[in-house]
């Protein structure tokens, strides 16, 4: 066979390979949103402050402000609020936490993630009181209702369970959804419960009968990764990719979009009086909005990762926490953080107050051991 038809037979194989691997685009294919990773966390960079050798995945803040927890690789982390000292250091798990929460009344802190697992602890004495069974597959979302009876808790088996806080009782549960479930609240007077999925739906139930209540939340096609109550029980915000979805709480009238973020949205939070709220993501970058009119008051950028984790404070003050293993302190009209910590691979943490003059200080010389159990 001559070469010339040696080189028509090849361009005859080759062409069609050619013609399908143009179809889609380099840019097509990034207007595509893929969801987040579900089994390991994103966005861990090291910086040349330290060597995070994890995320800060979780944080709350006690219902008193003076106290807030966070979380990440194994970890559970108590600090000060006024002073930024770690007050206790201890391993609360063999594997990621992904969530955590401080009962209405302070005394309890609950942590969830990886190994399926709920566990209440008495953080004042680093002791847990209670280790809830094994789900078997992740949590990614647990929550109190207001008188700290009850716990709901959500994860990738895609059901919604309800336990006993006092027992350990498994009391309800049921198939919420057709994907993992990312995000769980009770409103504010308990009565029911929201959850939200990977598969775009967030759904109000009445959790004593397992039950879809009143109307389904529309205009969402994308996973939901975060979602919160207004503490007046007046505003449902839910974020997904590059926006954030509000609804009125009693007739389910959905607002306008607030869409400023360039990824996706994982959390969310009110302010005291339900005026303001701040969301946080993949971006790496906390926008404060005003609800009445949808506009940015303030856009902070201090993170080197995307933020996990947001919390209300008190007085005007929020906690982030991130994937670059930084946790940073804001305040508003203030457009650096008031406090940054920065955690070191050997568990040490430095903690930096960054009014004024910034001062930094070793947070700790604790002995990250396992705390006793009963």
């Amino acid at each position: 066979m001559r070469w010339w038809m040696l080189f028509f037979l090849f361009l005859l194989l080759a062409l069609p390979g050619a013609l399908s691997a143009v179809e889609i685009s380099p840019a097509d294919a990034a207007s595509r949103p893929l969801p987040p990773r579900v089994d390991l966390p994103e966005g861990i960079t090291h910086n040349a402050l330290a060597q995070p050798h994890f995320p800060v995945l979780a944080t709350a803040v006690s219902p008193d402000g003076q106290h807030w927890a966070t979380a990440g690789d194994q970890m559970l982390y108590v600090w000060d609020r006024s002073t930024g000292r770690l007050l206790h250091a201890w391993k609360a798990s063999d594997s990621w936490i992904r969530s955590l929460a401080f009962s209405p009344n302070g005394h309890l802190l609950a942590t969830a993630g990886d190994s399926g697992e709920v566990k209440l602890w008495d953080w004042e004495q680093s002791l847990l009181v209670r280790c809830l069974p094994s789900q078997g597959e992740a949590l990614y979302t647990i929550g109190f209702n207001p008188h700290g009876d009850l716990l709901a808790t959500g994860g990738a088996d895609k059901t919604v369970r309800i336990w006993d806080v006092a027992n350990g009782e498994l009391l309800k549960k049921w198939l919420a959804h057709t994907a993992p479930i990312r995000a769980i609240a009770f409103n504010p007077d308990g009565n029911f419960l929201l959850s939200g999925a990977q598969d775009g739906t967030l759904n109000r139930w009445n959790w004593t009968e397992g039950l879809p209540v009143a109307y389904p939340f529309k205009g969402v096609d994308l996973g939901i990764y975060a979602l919160a109550f207004s503490p007046d029980g007046r505003w449902i915000a839910a974020g997904t990719f590059r926006a954030i979805h509000l609804w009125d709480a009693i007739t389910g009238q959905a607002r306008p979009l607030l869409k400023k973020h360039t990824s996706w949205v994982r959390s969310l939070a009110f302010n005291g009086d339900a005026t303001q709220l701040l969301s946080a993501g993949d971006d790496a970058l906390l926008y404060l909005w005003q609800l009445s009119s949808g506009a940015v008051l303030e856009r902070w950028a201090g993170h080197q990762a995307a933020v996990f984790s947001i919390s209300f404070m008190q007085n005007r003050e929020w906690l982030s926490g991130g994937g670059d293993g930084r946790i940073l302190v804001w305040q508003q009209g203030t457009p650096t953080p008031v406090w940054r910590l920065v955690g070191y691979p050997d568990g040490r943490w430095l903690s930096c107050h960054m009014v004024g003059q910034p001062q930094c200080e070793q947070a700790d010389d604790h002995t990250l051991a396992p705390p006793p159990t009963h």
